[in-house]
């Protein structure tokens, strides 16, 4: 079941406050995630070759389903981690690196 997670994920993301969901999956697979979310969650969807630069305006930014490679411009693009958000893989926040902490990590979703 290609939707299986969908559920948990969204009641994750629909808990939290002004929320953002990248992603570079297909649009028929993210159809069935994005009818289970509030109306205040954003959704971004990003093309395969865009990076996109992370806007300010959300408390709660997450890549859902993103590709290595969207994870890897993310990184290189912005001042940020890549963190697991749901214990299965599939959602993943995305956390401003502090400035303490040099390390950049990048989870695959493989």
């Amino acid at each position: 079941a290609k939707s299986r997670h969908n559920p948990a994920i969204a009641q994750i993301v629909n808990s939290l406050d002004r929320p953002l969901i990248i992603s570079d999956e297909i649009p028929g697979r993210l159809l069935s995630f994005a009818h289970l979310l509030k109306p205040d969650v954003q959704l971004q969807l990003i093309g395969k070759t865009a990076a996109p630069k992370l806007s300010s305006g959300f408390s709660n930014v997450f890549l859902y389903r993103a590709s290595d490679r969207l994870q890897q411009q993310i990184v290189a693009s912005n001042s940020v981690t890549i963190e697991p958000a749901y214990d299965k893989g599939w959602l993943f926040k995305i956390v401003p690196r502090s400035l303490n902490s040099p390390r950049i990590k990048v989870i695959s979703n493989k």
